[in-house]
């Protein structure tokens, strides 16, 4: 909210599987106003910093032009390398980047997505 207005939404949830560490999914992200670059931008460094303090190593989505390339470059974002449309952040630590680099990520739940949730 920006003086009173509904400037954007996220939804997220923290996910583990078989003793791996967690991870935040980003369900669905939307902005609307004069500076959606900026709402977006907010709420996805938010998700990261609440996923950070939850413990997990990384976090994903899955993109269909719903957030510009810029804005998610700008967040710490890279393409997975098998989908240049999917997105998950990146790492310095070696061994997370190995863990990002071999994530299955998918599209959001509120489009056409297959992560069984």
């Amino acid at each position: 909210f920006r003086n009173g207005r509904l400037e954007g939404i996220i939804a997220w949830r923290v996910n583990s599987h078989d003793g791996e560490p967690p991870w935040a999914h980003i369900i669905e992200v939307q902005a609307i106003g004069k500076d959606r670059n900026a709402a977006l931008r907010k709420l996805l460094l938010h998700v990261g910093r609440q996923a950070d303090t939850a413990g997990c190593n990384r976090a994903s989505l899955g993109m269909v032009g719903a957030v510009p390339d810029s804005v998610l470059w700008s967040c710490g974002f890279v393409a997975a390398r098998h989908n240049r449309k999917v997105f998950g952040l990146h790492a310095e630590d070696p061994a997370l980047l190995a863990s990002l680099s071999g994530a299955k990520w998918t599209l959001t739940d509120l489009s056409d997505d297959n992560d069984g949730s």
